[in-house]
């Protein structure tokens, strides 16, 4: 009996532990899109230096319309900036669906 209850006992903990990284990794991918979308249309001094000087900065996985927003406010910056995972949208923002795998629909291409 105390070999099957350590058994439950970890397997418990590890769902535990998957369930709390999974929370963590939705957080975290959260927080990079928010980090991104503040470099894209506010950057900071060090940033627009860092761009004079030659250096781009890669995107990943910005919505269509952060782009579209980006090409709007910031074309004098678009040398310094490459999109890959573009994420699009329908027309109220929400990113569109695969009908077929039920993904996200992403564009990979720089």
């Amino acid at each position: 009996m105390n070999t099957i209850t350590s058994f439950i006992n970890s397997a418990l903990f590890c769902l535990l532990l998957i369930s709390a990284a999974g929370a963590s990794y939705g957080k975290e991918m959260d927080l990079m899109y928010e980090f991104q979308l503040e470099k894209l249309a506010d950057p900071s001094e060090e940033q627009l230096n860092m761009e004079s000087e030659g250096q781009v900065f890669i995107y990943d996985g910005l919505k269509d319309s952060d782009i579209k927003l980006a090409l709007d406010t910031q074309q004098h910056r678009m040398q310094s900036m490459m999109f890959v995972n573009v994420i699009w949208t329908d027309k109220s923002g929400q990113p569109v669906v695969d009908p077929y795998t039920g993904e996200i629909v992403t564009d990979d291409d720089c």
